[in-house]
């Protein structure tokens, strides 16, 4: 019983608080009885954008989410609508057997730590909000068994075929959930925290203890909730906000589930472990500092434990990303051949730190370069289209004549590409300089190997002039990106070409050699 608890709760089923102990993992959690939704903003390793890293479609009904990815909700609960809560049995059907045997049900796994959250594209989101069918995901995943569907329980807006159909249907059956009162079950909507805790104690024997009423003040003891969110404080599993309440209708969420459910099942994250390790990148939008990274990391890696509870040996699962780079929510990750993230590695010109993300070593340059490629790009299309998104917008700015590199008229020089790019994100307007500083940063902010040149240029024989501009060496070859001469001349293609493919009009050189 234990196990099927824990798996309602990494479900997301249940709507419960986070216990103290969850929290005393990390010195910057928040109080442990807080069960506000974390902002994953404020998380230096989340990916996506400002408000919402990482938010995905709902998956549809043959669609597989892992079980993580929450779908947009009002904020409002519809408090009118019936608690998840399972149905009193009926009277038996044989009126000579009074006590008819009741069929076994399986319990929660309690022993192996199995693997119950996966995240979705390489995200979890700790702070969005767990659905009904989120919930039965996780707590399916975590029953000792698969118990055998019979037909016996529907709901009009459940389809076995669905990624969460089977899941809902056998916990309905085995009578640990219910719909709502109109009779369907609702999957996508959010699941509070008092049907949370309703869901997840059926899998523990509640009676014959002393079970004294939770200190909370909003939870009202004579209501259908109370004695399960009092089995659950009184087993530590949850605690209060700051203000000592529990908040019962609020919704729970993603880390507050996972971490609930550990709590009930007795598992334990070795973060010592995990920290003399040098931590574990899986999800790209939960940093090592999060209060509940452990208890994530406890319900999604692998591993065996001693019985003590200390991690043996774990297994980091691969990316859901392909080998490669791959800008994600304004950064840009590396995925090497092995199927990990790249950390604290550099390949070529781009450098990765250790949250796997591409760095300039330069944080000011590295949080405008990320706020103008979510600014400007398409999330989820290629880095090519979404560097000449970047490109374009560049070679619109507006020209300004200025110093060049400030050691005279010599060309060739090297390393001046970050002082450029910074002068450009400042002024928004520049000369050929800042143009190139500028563009060769966006071009390695989309993975190329990029590089500022600094030489000379004649165009339409009027004599070679200092110039510069940016070159991408890629399978090979070496092409060639010069925004300043692309505002200049707008109807040329001056975006990934090659020297050859330049009309005998417009020639580039450095130190006198003619680029070919």
């Amino acid at each position: 019983m234990k196990k099927f608890l824990a798996a309602l709760l990494a479900a997301g089923i249940l709507c419960t608080a986070i216990p103290a102990a969850a929290q005393a993992a990390d010195s910057s959690a928040p109080a442990a009885d807080t069960i506000q939704t974390q902002d994953d903003t404020d998380v230096q390793d989340a990916p996506g954008n400002a408000e919402d890293p990482g938010s995905t479609e709902n998956p549809g009904e043959n669609e597989n989410p892992d079980g993580t990815d929450a779908p947009d909700v009002p904020e409002t609960p519809d408090d009118t609508d019936e608690p998840d809560v399972p149905q009193e049995p009926g009277e038996p059907e044989d009126p000579e057997d009074p006590d008819p045997v009741e069929p076994e049900k399986p319990g929660l796994e309690m022993t192996e730590h199995r693997v119950y959250i996966k995240g979705k594209g390489d995200l979890v989101r700790p702070g969005g909000q767990l659905t009904r069918a989120e919930a039965a995901q996780i707590m399916y995943s975590l029953l000792e068994y698969e118990p055998e569907l019979t037909g016996s329980k529907t709901f009009p807006d459940v389809k076995e075929s669905a990624w969460y159909g089977r899941q809902v249907l056998t916990l309905a059956e085995m009578g640990v959930i219910n719909g709502s009162g109109d009779g369907t079950f609702r999957p996508d909507k959010p699941i509070k925290r008092n049907e949370f805790v309703q869901i997840l104690t059926q899998f523990f024997d509640t009676e014959g203890e002393d079970i004294p009423a939770a200190s909370f003040p909003d939870v009202n003891q004579n209501g259908w909730d109370a004695p399960a969110i009092n089995y659950a404080a009184y087993k530590s599993w949850i605690s209060g906000s700051p203000d000592g309440n529990f908040r019962p209708n609020s919704y729970i969420t993603r880390a507050e589930a996972i971490t609930v459910v550990n709590k009930a099942l007795g598992r334990e994250p070795d973060l010592d472990r995990l920290r003399a390790d040098g931590d574990v990148l899986v999800f790209l939008d939960l940093s090592y500092s999060h209060w509940a990274y452990a208890q994530i990391m406890e319900a999604a890696l692998e591993h065996t434990h001693n019985e003590d509870g200390s991690w043996m040996d774990y297994v980091i699962p691969a990316a859901e990303h392909k080998p490669g780079n791959h800008v994600i929510g304004g950064e840009l990750y590396q995925v090497d051949a092995s199927g990990r993230f790249v950390r604290n590695q550099t390949d070529g010109v781009l450098k990765f730190d250790n949250n796997g993300r591409y760095t300039t070593g330069n944080a000011t340059l590295d949080k405008q370069l990320t706020d103008m490629v979510k600014r400007y790009t398409k999330e989820g299309d290629t880095n090519l289209n979404n560097f000449k998104r970047l490109y374009d917008q560049l070679s619109t700015w507006p020209y300004r004549a200025g110093s060049y590199l400030g050691k005279g008229a010599e060309d060739g020089q090297t390393g001046w590409e970050a002082a450029m790019a910074l002068d450009m994100l400042k002024n928004r307007k520049g000369n050929c300089y800042r143009y190139a500083g500028l563009c060769t940063y966006l071009a390695r902010k989309m993975g190329y190997q990029a590089t500022g040149i600094s030489g000379q240029v004649n165009v339409y024989g009027r004599g070679f002039v200092l110039h510069g501009w940016t070159e991408i060496e890629q399978d090979g070859q070496i092409y060639v990106c010069d925004a300043q001469q692309q505002k200049v001349w707008p109807r040329e293609n001056l975006f990934m070409r090659k020297y050859s493919q330049f009309p005998a009009t417009r020639k580039y050189r450095v130190k006198n050699i003619i680029k070919k």
